[in-house]
């Protein structure tokens, strides 16, 4: 079993995985980000730009049913 620090996305860069923020607190090598963590939990097999694919899709496809239920609470 190993344990790390895993962020699904890097909030400081949309382009890669060097994440610095809180760096004196944690080894570098126990935090997976973004893709690092995806493919871990995937077995290498998904990426974070297929789960933002998979988002915009699922929105894509549920934006109507969504709009339409908020609307029904107001």
């Amino acid at each position: 079993m190993q344990t790390y620090i895993a962020i699904p996305y890097n909030p400081e860069s949309r382009t890669d995985n060097n994440y610095k923020r809180w760096g004196n607190f944690y080894d570098r090598q126990d935090l997976l980000v973004g893709d690092e963590l995806w493919q871990l939990v995937s077995g290498g097999q998904f990426s974070l730009n297929d789960m933002v694919d998979i988002f915009r899709e699922v929105g894509a496809e549920s934006k109507e049913d969504i709009e339409k239920a908020l609307k029904s609470l107001s």
